[in-house]
Parts: structure tokens; C-alpha cells; sequence
């Protein structure tokens, strides 16, 4: 019996792994989210030398592109904003146009407000206003994120999110085989597991998964294995326990084999008398399906 005893170590090993990973990814999801809402929305952080695709609608009174009026480049052109095409709508049809904003390679760090309105003096459409921060380097807008993860690590919590979560997956599944192999391994020593025992006024009730091809009838002799051991007699469904090992307490939470003479498959619930010695009450265990 002791030898299987592995598949039941690492079970509960896994399944803290995975509990924890799980937890991390929430957390790292939860910085991702936090950071967004706290971050500057609609500000465009760009490093020089890289490029920034944008749409929007087209100004008032305005076809073509070429009509457009930009405001707000920087003087030595390290920043420009460069519309390329006009293209239908998707939802409505109407006029819209795409481009991109570019920043040079010697471009300096600062921050800018591009614009794009009509020649002929609208009111600004506010989906036309571009804020674009420049940064000197990689480093520097890591260092200046709104997500924690990425101002210790210089990566994206969304990575860090999936990664845990992946991992936590693959616990999780290691921790269902793990106790899938622990059952197996009782089953083939015609045991199964205590996984709640209680006290009650009419005496001790346990719960136990008994090993399937087993046939459970009044007057079988059961044993308990491992962590204590007392014999009982079923007899219409009442467990009589004969002896204990030694007083201890009437909950536990660690797994016990259970190595029933005969059990049907399924879970069952029985009822036990009260010990018949009150100085060695037997020790109940408790396990939470895996």
C-alpha cells in the first residue's frame, strides 16, 4: 500500500502548484486591467524611429486628403503625422482615412498634440486629436508604465497572465492524473478512501468511495489501513467498530485508506456505533474530492 503513497504526495503538490499559479495569472490579469484604466488613454508612446498606424474620419467639407490641415509637428519634422488613402466606413459607409505617425530617428523626447480639421474652420472633431509621447528609449516607457509587472520587468502582464495560467493548466491536469493513479492504485489493492467521517448522536458516520467489483453486504468485516486501525462488522448498514489504536482526535483532515473486505462501486455512507471503550474513541479522516 505504502508504495503508491507517491501518487498521493504529488497530488497534493500539484494541486498547490496549480492553485498558486492560477492565482498569479489573476493577479497579473488584474495589474494588466488596473494599469489600462489608470494609464493615459489615447496617449500614442512611441520610440524614434518606429511608426504608429492611425484612421478617422474625414474633416468637415473635406474629400480628399490632400485638403487636410495638421497642426502641431515639431519644426524639424521628427514627428509627422502622414495620411496615405481614403476608404469607405465599415459600419455606415461614410468617408473615412487611414495613415501613420512617424517618428524619426533623431527624434527627441517630448511630447506632442497632432491635429487634423478642415481649411475652412469647422468645429474640431475630437476622434482628429492625436497624443503622442516620444521616448528616448525602451527602458524609459517601461519605466514609466501604469502596470506594476511592466515597470519591474520591461514585459507585458498580459504575457505574464498567459504564461501562469498555461503552467496552472498543466498543474491541474498532473494533479487529476496524480489522482487518478492514487484511486487506480487502491483499487488494485481492493481499498478505497474515507473522505468524510463526522460524529452524530447515533454515532460516528463515514463516507468512504469503495473500489468498484466489490459486493458490500450486512455482515462483511471491514479494516482500516494506514493511519489507524479498527475492525467492524456491517450488519444492515451499521458499523460496529471493534478496537481503535489510540485516542485521537475525532476530526482529521488527512487522507486515509479505507481496505474494505468487500464494497460496491459508488460512494456509500454508513453509519458507525459509538466505540465501545470510551478511553480509545477512533480517529475519523476527511478528504475533499479531487
Amino acid at each position: 500500500m505504502t508504495a503508491g503513497s507517491d501518487f498521493l504526495l504529488w497530488q497534493r503538490r500539484t494541486g498547490l502548484v496549480a492553485m498558486a499559479l492560477l492565482a498569479l495569472a489573476l493577479l497579473s490579469l488584474a495589474d494588466a486591467l488596473v494599469g489600462g484604466l489608470a494609464g493615459n488613454r489615447g496617449l500614442i508612446e512611441l520610440l524614434p524611429g518606429t511608426s504608429f498606424a492611425i484612421s478617422g474620419p474625414m474633416p468637415p467639407r473635406t474629400e480628399t486628403i490632400d485638403a487636410f490641415v495638421i497642426d502641431g509637428e515639431p519644426a524639424d519634422g521628427s514627428v509627422r503625422l502622414v495620411p496615405r488613402a481614403v476608404f469607405a466606413g465599415f459600419w455606415f459607409g461614410g468617408a473615412m482615412w487611414r495613415g501613420a505617425i512617424e517618428v524619426a530617428a533623431e527624434a527627441r523626447e517630448g511630447s506632442h498634440l497632432l491635429t487634423v480639421h478642415d481649411r475652412y474652420g469647422e468645429k474640431q472633431n475630437p476622434a482628429l486629436v492625436f497624443q503622442v509621447r516620444v521616448w528616448p528609449d525602451l527602458a524609459a516607457r517601461n519605466a514609466h508604465s501604469p502596470s506594476r509587472l511592466t515597470r519591474l520587468t520591461g514585459q507585458s502582464p498580459y504575457a505574464f497572465a498567459l504564461g501562469f495560467a498555461l503552467v496552472g493548466l498543466f498543474a491541474g491536469a498532473a494533479n487529476f492524473l496524480c489522482g487518478r493513479l492514487w484511486t487506480r492504485h487502491l483499487h488494485a489493492h481492493r481499498c478505497g478512501e474515507i473522505y468524510r467521517a463526522r460524529r452524530t448522536d447515533q454515532g460516528t458516520e463515514a463516507a468512504c468511495e469503495p473500489p468498484p467489483a466489490v459486493n458490500l453486504r450486512p455482515g462483511r468485516a471491514c479494516t482500516s489501513a494506514a493511519e489507524f486501525t479498527f475492525g467492524t462488522t456491517i450488519a444492515a448498514g451499521t458499523w460496529t467498530p471493534a478496537r481503535a489504536s489510540a485516542p485521537t482526535s475525532p476530526h482529521s483532515s488527512r487522507k486515509t485508506p479505507w481496505a474494505p473486505r468487500g464494497c460496491s462501486s459508488g460512494r456509500r455512507t454508513a453509519s458507525t456505533g459509538s466505540p465501545s471503550s470510551s478511553s480509545s474513541p477512533w480517529r475519523s479522516a476527511s478528504r475533499s474530492p479531487s
